[in-house]
């Protein structure tokens, strides 16, 4: 079945969603998705197909000519309050048994002739025995790019992005997403490398939080001659990443610093208790990531926002062994609470990136940019 979503393009019948998040986070995950389905009018039976994957089915209470349009909004609306998805994409075909032959063949004939999709993502899960694919990717990708575009599949403009999610060599599945409401990186992964000069690999944390806003946030918010406070900052993975956009950081933390940090002029820091420290005046940004209760986390952030400390927050929250659905939840409550104070609310994210572990990473920025 076919439907009409707009006078240029026609969407597939969806069967559900295809979701990938961090390996033992998929009740979490599965959690979340029930939570936000409660907008479709529908449910979804889900299942954990591998480490960090969900593929669910979806019943909604609406004509069916009206289900894949309805799906793909919401798909746009959910995309920038996903916590525990990294990737997200709406399932129109399952292939169990590809033929390994000639697996080109077997995915074309799955597509849709009248499919119109601007980006093609070959995807698998978040385990060693997935990275065997990579080679496998590699083979298809350039074949099956050039067979789409000769048959006018793949077009520069379309606004669709075609996910083909593979389990091993075998079994596949195929989604279709938003590009403007998904990631492009497959399975939401940046692939960042180390910085040799960097003080510890929690760097990549706040590298990947900075990727993740959009092109017109990084060009707004992150300026040379931003001040910074860094609380818990020792030693120093969140304030390199800083002073290399060239911002001026404040480092809170009874612990050292590296010395590298403190030779290039751009870092003071101050021995004090993170919970306790507040800056004169306002600064540009406050980051953290104490290891501390998240809650606890959460109302130092809604004491910063509250007194305009700071206009823009990233921090991360490390979250309980259990009820990590609720607590998070109840986090963000304190946080959209402390907001809603102010004379104009800032924008609340949270969502668990692939350099979190048992953590999530929340944003909050300013309604109208610096």
């Amino acid at each position: 079945m076919t439907t009409l979503v707009s006078n240029n393009f026609i969407l597939p019948a969806f069967t559900g969603l295809i979701l990938h998040g961090r390996p033992g986070f998929e009740s979490e995950l599965e959690a979340e998705l029930i939570y936000r389905s409660t907008a479709l009018a529908g449910s979804h039976e889900v299942k954990k197909q591998d480490e960090g994957l969900l593929v669910s089915s979806l019943s909604m209470d609406v004509p069916l000519s009206e289900r894949s349009p309805l799906l793909m909004e919401h798909m746009q609306l959910w995309w920038p309050q996903w916590i525990f998805a990294r990737q997200a994409s709406a399932c129109f075909a399952y292939l169990p048994a590809l033929n390994t032959q000639d697996r080109i063949t077997d995915l074309v004939q799955a597509i849709p002739s009248f499919l119109h999709v601007g980006d093609i993502v070959f995807e698998s899960t978040d385990s060693n025995e997935s990275k065997k694919l990579s080679r496998l990717f590699k083979a298809l990708e350039h074949r099956l790019t050039e067979r789409l575009r000769q048959q006018g599949t793949l077009r520069p403009l379309a606004p669709f992005r075609l996910h083909l999610v593979f389990r091993d060599g075998q079994t596949a599945w195929l989604g279709l997403s938003p590009i403007q409401a998904s990631s492009h990186w497959p399975m939401g992964i940046p692939r960042l490398k180390m910085p040799g000069a960097a003080p510890s690999r929690s760097t990549l944390k706040l590298d990947e939080a900075l990727q993740w806003l959009s092109e017109e946030e990084q060009i707004r918010l992150l300026k040379p001659g931003m001040k910074v406070v860094d609380l818990g900052a020792a030693p120093g993975g969140w304030t390199w990443q800083m002073i290399q956009r060239g911002m001026l950081v404040t480092a809170v933390d009874h612990g050292s610093m590296e010395g590298t940090l403190m030779q290039s002029g751009m870092v003071e820091h101050v021995s004090a208790d993170g919970f306790v420290y507040r800056p004169r005046k306002t600064v540009d940004w406050l980051l953290c990531d104490m290891v501390e209760q998240p809650r606890r986390i959460a109302q130092l952030l809604a004491q910063w926002l509250q007194n305009n400390h700071a206009r823009c927050i990233i921090a991360n929250l490390k979250l309980p062994m259990k009820r990590r659905w609720e607590e998070v939840q109840l986090c963000l409550d304190i946080l959209h609470k402390a907001a809603r104070t102010l004379p104009t609310t800032p924008v609340v994210r949270a969502r668990q990136l692939y350099h979190d572990r048992e953590e999530i990473t929340v944003w909050v920025l300013p309604t109208r940019l610096m």
